[in-house]
């Protein structure tokens, strides 16, 4: 059966279902207790992209997401006749200015906070983020706390260990932006391909070396191929 969503636009939080299913493979990720990662939103609520996505799986073992063709294309869907049930994944573009680890990785710096030492990475770079319906709730309260998600510094964190199907994550608003940080951050989101394209699969990659759109350089990978290592969704 295809899903009637003549009166439901894909874009704008407000208009994400309360249940559902969907998945696809984020650039944010944080796999650990107590990981965060510092970043700048490039699009604002009111255009965040929702999907259905189904799991791809091998017996157990998770490898990623495909889009729901009956919902994404009203085309019919070899997972959905299957009985297989999408989940709703919600998607925004952000700018990640660094991430914390909580075990040392490689080009990492130990930081003290507080009680605990954190061993951060330098990233400076636009990617994209997703999260599911069941984690928009920290969203929805940074909205209400700051109206726009685009003047902001936030951290979003981690509260559970890898492979742990309880995981929570928080959204903590930090300093405004000065205004020239969102004249800069403005820029960037300019030059990014269209987040339904992104979401979609239909743009791969943010290296523009030969790319006439006016995209910039250097900008990291957004590849929607099968992360091997995944344990879980790890949002």
């Amino acid at each position: 059966l295809k899903e009637d969503r003549s009166n439901m636009s894909p874009r704008g939080f407000d208009n994400v279902p309360e249940r559902g299913s969907s998945s696809f493979i984020p650039t944010i990720r944080l796999r650990d207790n107590g990981e965060s990662c510092r970043l700048r939103f490039l699009t604002d609520y009111d255009d965040f992209f929702w999907e259905r996505f189904h799991r791809r799986m091998k017996g157990r073992e998770f490898q990623g997401f495909f889009v729901c063709e009956n919902s994404a294309f009203n085309k019919p869907c070899a997972a959905c006749s299957a009985g297989d049930k999408s989940i709703v994944l919600i998607h925004a573009w952000v700018y990640e200015s660094v991430h914390d680890y909580t075990e040392p990785q490689e080009d990492t710096k130990a930081i003290k906070e507080g009680r605990r030492t954190v061993y951060r990475k330098t990233v400076n770079e636009p990617k994209l983020f997703r999260i599911s319906v069941a984690h928009k709730g920290s969203i929805v309260l940074s909205i209400e706390k700051v109206g726009t998600l685009l003047e902001h510094d936030f951290d979003w964190v981690r509260s559970g260990k890898r492979g742990d199907v309880n995981t929570s994550y928080t959204l903590d608003f930090g300093e405004k932006l000065s205004e020239e940080d969102k004249e800069e951050m403005v820029k960037i989101a300019a030059s990014l391909p269209s987040l339904e394209d992104a979401v979609l699969g239909k743009v791969t990659s943010l290296d523009t070396e030969t790319s006439t759109t006016g995209y910039r350089k250097n900008y990291s990978v957004v590849s929607v191929s099968v992360d091997e290592d995944d344990e879980e969704v790890p949002f």
